[in-house]
């Protein structure tokens, strides 16, 4: 037998090397930026850089392996060149900076200026279907004043499929980073709550978004932007302004009652919750923690201390997302009134949560009092008005920032989805794809009703249609917010500009300004993922029904 030439083990060495590091990455290292492979529309698979790239390694050491082998030099040497080609898409998203290329703008001429101040606020499932009757009652002031004085109407939501569950929906990341970048999740790459890997799911994090976010966009252009509680926001990323990542609140600690305890030591141990990072020491000591959550709850939303429902612990991520919403409230707050900033933005995720836990007395009361989450007292109805009851503590917060903001503030509310009952629903309640936008500010029109025509509309709305009017998407957000201060729209986003809420004066001297792209731009991964804080998110995601 033919002993082995020194090229030929060095090669076999070689693959085996290749080969345990494939093993060893796969099991260490998460996927950056996912790849999907479709065929006629449908989702045949979806895998990460990563996953991708080891497979690639593997065929280039089987082909290494071979060619030593069977003694063929060249294909030994081509065998590299695809080697080199790996090591550098794998790199390409270290190599990016986070910002869009300001290059990409030059073909626009100079940028008119724009001293316009806006505060983009997000509440997550706010429907019509509970805000008209509480504003005619009177009970939300706050957003009967945005509908008198700007433009209001239905915002239409964005179905997508969930790889995770295997459902479509009306999803929170998808949609809120829909809503960030003006784009659908085929580009933003955001679609689901969480992230296939090796170590199985894990959050998503702002490292797996593929499109600049109006943060990213406002920040090429020194607009200076001060940003609370954004979803899929975790790590926080460097902008022009302040950014208060997503795992400030619910998806960053540990319970609301371990929060009570430890006060901020949680929130000074934990990295890139905030940008700059000194920041997070301005939320602890200058804004500070919200206390007493669970005292607030039982007075001002479920006043019946004879059935505590903080005894509930199934009532756990209930707990912690009013008190996020609290935190968020407070650090937006303290934005607005110390920071000059040209965009302020803010996110409310509790009425969603609200509107899972009690949507379903609304409608089916006595069918489920039996099947309730915790007692109530025989006879009583109280719990049906949970959820309107944080309507109006919502619009208190609203009316607190409008004060914060100014008279002469641009105001932009939007829900990335709606509510309604499901009979067919585990819950009897469920998303719905019928969102709100309300608008005020200079160049605004006042008390225009961009598709809904009250007070007749609401049958034919919920029943699939508007009632007149073009169609307006929470891709129409972020375009519209880009005109508004005067900057070029990507010809690469999928909204349009919302030009029916303008009044003519501003419509007609300000020309809309476009570009074909917004440059070279893919998220970095800076920092390790903490095991423990995936853990906590992935478990109150399955507390709130999203992740099975």
């Amino acid at each position: 037998m033919r002993r082995p030439s020194i090229s030929q083990i060095l090669a076999v060495v070689a693959a085996l090397a290749l080969t345990v590091g494939a093993v060893v990455l796969a099991a260490r290292v998460e996927p950056t930026v996912p790849a999907r492979l479709t065929l006629g529309g449908h989702l045949l698979f979806v895998r990460g850089r990563w996953e991708i790239g080891l497979a690639w390694l593997l065929a280039v050491a089987f082909v290494l392996l071979i060619a030593q082998v069977r003694r063929r030099p060249r294909l030994a040497v081509l065998s590299l060149v695809p080697l080199l080609v790996l090591a550098g898409w794998l790199a390409h998203p270290w190599l990016l900076d986070r910002q869009p290329a300001v290059e990409a703008f030059t073909a626009a001429g100079e940028l008119p200026e724009n001293h316009r101040r806006t505060l983009l606020v997000g509440v997550d499932a706010m429907s019509w279907s509970r805000i008209l009757p509480l504003v005619a009652a009177g009970k939300m002031p706050n957003v009967a004043r945005l509908m008198d004085e700007g433009s209001y109407g239905v915002l239409h939501s964005l179905r997508s499929y969930r790889p995770s569950v295997k459902e479509w929906g009306y999803w929170s990341p998808v949609v809120w980073t829909s809503i960030a970048t003006g784009t659908t999740e085929a580009k933003h790459g955001i679609d689901d709550f969480s992230v296939r890997t090796p170590n199985g799911p894990r959050m998503a994090k702002s490292w797996y978004r593929k499109e600049p976010a109006f943060w990213n966009i406002f920040s090429a252009f020194h607009r200076p932007v001060g940003v609370v509680g954004w979803w899929a926001s975790w790590p926080a990323e460097k902008v022009d302004g302040v950014m208060v990542s997503s795992s400030i609140g619910l998806r960053g600690h540990r319970g609301i009652r371990r929060i009570e305890l430890d006060d901020e030591s949680w929130l000074l141990r934990r990295r890139q919750l905030t940008w700059p990072e000194s920041y997070k020491q301005v939320v602890a000591h200058d804004v500070g923690l919200p206390k007493g959550i669970g005292d607030w709850v039982e007075t001002e939303l479920y006043p019946f201390r004879e059935y505590p429902i903080l005894d509930d612990e199934r009532l756990d991520t209930l707990l912690s997302v009013l008190w996020q919403d609290r935190l968020y409230l407070d650090t937006a707050l303290h934005l607005l009134r110390t920071e000059d900033f040209s965009l302020y933005t803010t996110y409310f995720e509790g009425v969603d949560v609200v509107s899972h836990n009690f949507w379903q007395f609304i409608d089916f009361p006595e069918e489920l009092r039996q099947q309730a989450r915790f007692p109530v007292p025989d006879g009583f109805d109280a719990d049906r008005h949970v959820v309107d009851r944080y309507y109006e503590i919502v619009d208190g917060y609203l009316g607190e920032l409008l004060a914060a903001a100014g008279d002469d503030a641009t105001v932009m509310v939007v829900s990335d989805h709606g509510f309604h009952s499901d009979p067919d629903h585990a819950r009897k309640a469920n998303h719905s794809p019928y969102g709100v936008i309300l608008m005020k500010g200079p160049g605004i029109r006042r008390g225009h009703d961009l598709n809904l025509s009250l007070p007749g509309s609401l049958a034919e709305l919920f029943g699939g249609g508007t009632a007149g009017g073009d169609r307006v998407t929470v891709l129409d957000v972020l375009p519209t917010l880009l005109y508004l201060h005067g900057l070029p729209i990507s010809e690469q986003l999928d909204g349009r500009v919302l030009s029916e809420t303008l009044e003519r004066s501003l419509a007609g001297r300000r020309p809309e300004l476009t570009v074909p792209t917004y440059g070279d731009f893919a998220a970095t991964r800076e920092i390790d993922v903490e095991s423990a804080d995936e853990d906590e998110y992935l478990q109150r995601m399955k507390a709130l029904g999203y992740i099975r």
